[in-house]
């Protein structure tokens, strides 16, 4: 079946009904009000009562369709921007959603009382479709996440940078420990403060970043 050509990136996106796990807001109301019923009557001794199995088992509907559309939104995220989409919240949500599955569908008493999380998920998987296949919302997803990298590269460069400049021979770091071991060694009094107008001299340094190095360091024994 035909789908919607992308003319920026020249490839067909699946049509939306082969493409999102609920075709509309009304069919996803239509299962939540299921399993709602289904979950009042986990308890009732019925052979209904684990029947919401048939959701969960892996290669249920419900399954399958959620599955596609978190292939299909790869493939499109992926198109557009190599590596991106395991770092979106979507890939993150639907990957959740399946281990959250999981767990109810080896524990089916914990059904009722997981059901708001479920459905919460359930809706979220709705607005991620419509998220990935709205392409202005993708594009300004996209743009989002790589602003958000730049910032944090830039963030680790600088981090990088400045630790390297306290590090470096005659750097912040060796000061610091030249200060404690001058003024440990008692050499220059008991009182910090006195101290610290020494060694900072001495290390052509503030008084003041003297003194905080010194500030919770014990005083030298002087016999």
């Amino acid at each position: 079946m035909g789908g919607v050509m992308d003319s920026e990136n020249d490839y067909v996106l699946p049509k939306w009904e082969d493409f999102s796990a609920f075709v509309d807001f009304g069919e996803l109301e239509h299962l939540c009000h299921l399993m709602e019923q289904s979950a009042a009557e986990i308890g009732e001794d019925t052979e209904e009562n684990y029947d919401i199995i048939r959701w969960f088992y892996k290669n249920s509907t419900l399954i399958k369709r959620i599955s596609i559309q978190h292939v299909e939104s790869e493939k499109i995220i992926e198109n557009e921007c190599p590596g991106l989409y395991k770092r979106t919240w979507i890939a993150q949500e639907i990957d959740a959603l399946l281990k959250f599955i999981d767990t109810i569908f080896d524990n089916p008493d914990i059904f009722p009382e997981k059901l708001s999380t479920l459905l919460l998920y359930l809706h979220k998987i709705l607005i991620a479709a419509h998220e990935i296949y709205n392409p202005r919302h993708r594009a300004a997803m996209i743009e989002k996440i790589k602003i958000s990298t730049i910032s944090k590269a830039s963030k680790a460069a600088s981090d990088k940078a400045i630790n390297a400049r306290y590090d470096a021979p005659g750097g912040s770091r060796e000061k610091k420990k030249k200060a404690i071991e001058m003024y440990s060694s008692g050499k220059y009094g008991k009182i910090k403060d006195e101290a610290a107008y020494q060694i900072a001299k001495i290390l052509c340094l503030s008084h003041g970043t003297v003194v905080r190095y010194l500030n919770n360091i014990a005083v030298p024994h002087i016999g």
